[in-house]
C-alpha cells in the first residue's frame, strides 16, 4: 500500500473512532463502570476510587472497563445479556507466571445482602505491561425488566493475599461495578425498539453512522415549488 493509501486508511479509522465516541456519548456512554468495593473480597480488601493514572513499580493488572455487550431478546420483558470486562497491566513490569494465584471474574450480588454468584472467571498470567495487551472476561446473565429489587454486577481481579505484592502493586483498581438497574434500562430500550435501543444494537454491529442517524435524525430538506 502506498503512502496515500495508508494516510486515507488512517483518516478513515480516526473518523470512525470519533463517530463511535460521539454516538456513545449521545447514548450516555456504554453504562460507565463505577470503581469501588461492594463487599466482594479483593486482594487487599481496599475499597475506594480507582486511580487509573497512578503507575506503581511492578505489575499492576487492573479492571479498566466493565460494560454491557450483546443483548439477546427472549421475549418482551426478558433478555440474555453479555457483560464484558477488560483487564490491562498498568504497571511498570510485565505480569508473568502467577502459578494459579491470580484471576479475574465477573459476579452478581442480589439486593438485600444475599450471597452472590460468579458468572465467569479466568486465570491471569503472562500479561505484558502497556496498552497493547489485554485479557477479556465475558459473562452472560438473564435480565428481566420487571425485576423489583435490582442487584449489582462486579468485575474484579482477585488472588491469594500472600502473593499480592508480587503480582499486583496497586489494589485500588481491581474492582468495577455495574448497577443492574442501569442494565435493565438498557435492555428495556432494546426490547421496546426505542431509538436509543436500536442505536445501541447498531453500535454492537459497528454501524456507527446508522446509530448516529437514529439518535440525531437529519431534518428533511425543504421541497421547493416551481
Amino acid at each position: 500500500m502506498n503512502a496515500h493509501g495508508k494516510d486515507t486508511k488512517t483518516r478513515f479509522r480516526a473518523r470512525a473512532g470519533a463517530l463511535a465516541l460521539a454516538v456513545a456519548a449521545a447514548l450516555g456512554g456504554t453504562l460507565p463502570a463505577q470503581a469501588g468495593g461492594d463487599g466482594i473480597r479483593v486482594k487487599s480488601g481496599i475499597k475506594g476510587v480507582a486511580n487509573m493514572n497512578y503507575r506503581c513499580q511492578g505489575p499492576d493488572p487492573a479492571v479498566v472497563s466493565f460494560r454491557v455487550g450483546r443483548i439477546q431478546r427472549i421475549d418482551r420483558y426478558n433478555a440474555r445479556v453479555e457483560l464484558v470486562a477488560t483487564i490491562r497491566n498498568l504497571g511498570t513490569e510485565d505480569l508473568g507466571d502467577t502459578r494459579g494465584k491470580l484471576g479475574a471474574a465477573i459476579a452478581y450480588r442480589p439486593a438485600g445482602g444475599r450471597s452472590g454468584r460468579v458468572l465467569a472467571s479466568i486465570e491471569l498470567r503472562d500479561l505484558p505491561k502497556g496498552r497493547g495487551a489485554m485479557r477479556i472476561v465475558r459473562g452472560w446473565t438473564h435480565i428481566s425488566t420487571s425485576q423489583e429489587f435490582p442487584g449489582t454486577f462486579s468485575a474484579y481481579v482477585s488472588g491469594d493475599p500472600d502473593w499480592q505484592t508480587q503480582f499486583d502493586c496497586n489494589a485500588t483498581n481491581n474492582l468495577r461495578r455495574l448497577s443492574e438497574r442501569d442494565v435493565m434500562n438498557r435492555v428495556a430500550q432494546v426490547l421496546q425498539r426505542a431509538p436509543q435501543g436500536r442505536a445501541y444494537e447498531a453500535i454492537q454491529r459497528e454501524r456507527y453512522r446508522r446509530a448516529q442517524d437514529l439518535i440525531s435524525p437529519k431534518a428533511p430538506k425543504p421541497v421547493f415549488g416551481r
